[in-house]
């Protein structure tokens, strides 16, 4: 998708909720890095994916799309705020450190920040503003690299935060799992499951108060 396109898409989105009658809830999942054949309604022959494979059928494919960068924190960036990376200063994983181009190259790449800034307006805080939405923010973000968490989700739009930190990856992807903003559950529990029952809970919460929800499920797999 590129960019004008995403930006597109999200400004589309926001409108269609502000002037919907029922304010429908949206839950939102990304998979981190993953390849575009790794799936199997994608043509992959050695994964089975039932389910995805049933909401691709029934759902909406976009099979001509860009993806606004190839790798996590600047593609994350983009879908937050519906912006280019290249807008953002986060075109690279965080933290990012150039070890290969030399000094007196002609050619040098622009310079990056270390977070996603607070100036830029999330899809979450459009949703609370327009739309009267409770948001929660479940897995991983890596849009900071300090451990100050000033730039972590629940400042970001987010009314919770479950796991989204500056890790872009976990230690271990099971309990316990040493990250931030997860308290430690059950010992040996996988860590997709557990944010999927976090998700759930939250989904159920929402279900009994009279408001809208949006949920983003950032999952730390398959990177």
């Amino acid at each position: 998708m590129t960019f004008r396109h995403l930006s597109t898409l999200l400004v589309a989105l926001l409108c269609t909720v502000a002037s919907a009658a029922e304010r429908p809830n949206i839950l939102f999942i990304l998979i981190d890095d993953m390849g575009w054949m790794d799936i199997a309604c994608q043509g992959n022959e050695h994964v089975h994916t039932p389910h995805v494979n049933r909401l691709a059928s029934e759902g909406i494919r976009f099979t001509d799309a860009y993806a606004a960068a190839p790798v996590c924190s600047p593609t994350r960036a983009a879908i937050v705020t519906g912006l280019a990376p290249a807008r953002l200063h986060i075109t690279n994983h965080l933290p990012h450190q150039d070890r290969f181009t030399p000094e007196d190259s002609k050619l040098l790449p622009a310079p990056m920040k270390d977070h996603l800034d607070l100036d830029y307006t999330t899809i979450a805080e459009r949703l609370k503003a327009d739309g009267g939405y409770a948001t929660a923010f479940i897995g991983k973000w890596h849009l900071y690299c300090n451990k100050d968490h000033q730039f972590a989700p629940q400042h970001q739009g987010y009314d919770i935060n479950i796991g989204g930190c500056s890790f872009g990856g976990p230690r271990t992807f099971f309990d316990p799992y040493r990250i931030d903003f997860l308290q430690d559950r059950k010992e040996g529990e996988y860590l997709p499951d557990r944010l999927a029952d976090e998700t759930i809970q939250f989904i159920r919460q929402q279900q009994k108060k009279d408001e809208p929800f949006f949920v983003s499920l950032f999952n730390y797999t398959v990177h």
